[in-house]
C-alpha cells in the first residue's frame, strides 16, 4: 500500500458521517481483527461484526488494512514469539519446519499465535481507538467553530 492510498484511506476515515466514538470503535475493532491470525478472512469477519453490532462498516474495513501483505509475516512472527514466551512453549519452528512438522504441530502453532496476537491486539486497538477518537473530535470541534464564524 503506497503513501497515496494510505492518505486516501485516512481522508475517508476522518470524513465519515458518523459519531467519533462509533468510527473510532469500528476502526479499533478492525485493527484487532487485522492482528489475529485470520488472514484472508479479515474483511469478511469485519463485515459480519459490523452488521451484528451496528458498527461503521467503512471504518472497520479500513482498520483491517493495518495488517497487510507487507506486515503480516512480522505481525504473526511477533504474535507467535509472544504467545510462546507467555505460554512457556519450546517449539523450534524454524529449525523443524517441514510438512510432517506442520501436520503434527500446526494447530499448536496456530493456537500459540492466536494467544500472542490477542496480547498484541488489545493494546494496539485501544491505542488506535483513542487516537482516532481524539482526531475526529478535534476535527469536529474545528469544523463547528468555522461554521459559527461563517
Amino acid at each position: 500500500m503506497g503513501a497515496k492510498k494510505i492518505k486516501k484511506l485516512l481522508h475517508k476515515l476522518f470524513t465519515l458521517n458518523d459519531t467519533p466514538k462509533k468510527i473510532a470503535l469500528s476502526f479499533a475493532i478492525g485493527v484487532f481483527i487485522s492482528i489475529t491470525p485470520t488472514f484472508g478472512f479479515h474483511t469478511i469477519l469485519a463485515i459480519i461484526i459490523a452488521f451484528l453490532f451496528q458498527l461503521n462498516k467503512i471504518s472497520i474495513i479500513i482498520g483491517t488494512l493495518l495488517n497487510n501483505p507487507w506486515t503480516t509475516v512480522f505481525v504473526y512472527a511477533l504474535s507467535y514469539k509472544i504467545g510462546a514466551l507467555l505460554l512457556n512453549t519450546k517449539l523450534n519452528v524454524i529449525n523443524n519446519f517441514s510438512i510432517d512438522f506442520l501436520l503434527h504441530k500446526g494447530l499448536h502453532i496456530y493456537l500459540i499465535t492466536w494467544f500472542g496476537s490477542i496480547i498484541i491486539a488489545i493494546p494496539v486497538s485501544v491505542f488506535f481507538y483513542f487516537i482516532v477518537k481524539f482526531v475526529l473530535e478535534k476535527r469536529k470541534k474545528i469544523k463547528n467553530e468555522v461554521n459559527e464564524i461563517a
